[in-house]
């Protein structure tokens, strides 16, 4: 899927000829015209396997928004085609610019879970839990913020299974959740409720 990036063709040049004056006389005539001066972004999905079709449009524009802003005097033209189809050209959106949208998007997660490889990404790190660790913390991401009672976690991650009410497992698992991922504050206790992620890290579940 070709996408091609080109700026307003250049004014064409006059060719004068100096000499006798019969020649001087004579109306300058106009060079033909040249092709455009510009840059052509070619690239390329063929093996790229399930594409969104919008997503790659949304690509497309945002591309073509951010030469647009890079060469202001210039004319970009965001060209997408497919092999059987007819070339479109996508119109230009200049409601919002490029930066406007960058500015928009959600923070970069601190820490990333993969529940099922049952992984944290964490500090650039790579850490493997145990089920019942990974659980704890996808539990407790979810709740957004909300602090999560001992008992709603004892049933969402242990199921019910009965335990002692003086039971430490819960507190064995965040220690361990924050000592493996080296983010001692990522979890954080409220005594007499419950636990929840600390509001000063993004946390994300790979669904």
């Amino acid at each position: 899927m070709p996408l091609a990036l080109a700026s307003s063709p250049a004014p064409a040049r006059h060719a004068q000829r100096l000499g006798a004056a019969r020649t001087a006389a004579r109306p300058p005539t106009p060079r033909p015209a040249g092709p455009s001066r510009g840059f052509v972004l070619s690239v390329d999905l063929s093996a790229v396997e399930d594409q969104d079709p919008a997503e790659v449009l949304r690509v497309v524009a945002t591309l073509a928004e951010l030469a647009g802003e890079w060469f202001p005097q210039a004319r970009a033209r965001a060209v997408v085609s497919s092999p059987g189809q007819p070339t479109r050209s996508l119109p230009s959106d200049r409601t919002s610019t490029f930066r406007d949208r960058l500015d928009r998007l959600a923070p970069e997660a601190d820490v990333v879970v993969d529940p099922l490889r049952r992984t944290v990404t964490a500090s650039g790190r790579h850490i493997e839990l145990t089920a019942q660790e990974t659980a704890l913390l996808v539990h407790l991401a979810r709740a957004e913020g909300r602090t999560v009672p001992r008992a709603e976690l004892l049933e969402a991650v242990w199921h019910g299974h009965e335990l002692s009410a003086g039971t430490r497992t819960i507190d064995v698992h965040v220690r361990r959740l924050r000592a493996k991922t080296g983010l001692a504050d990522l979890v954080a206790t409220v005594w007499g409720v419950g636990y929840r992620i600390d509001p000063s890290y993004a946390v994300r579940v790979q669904s």
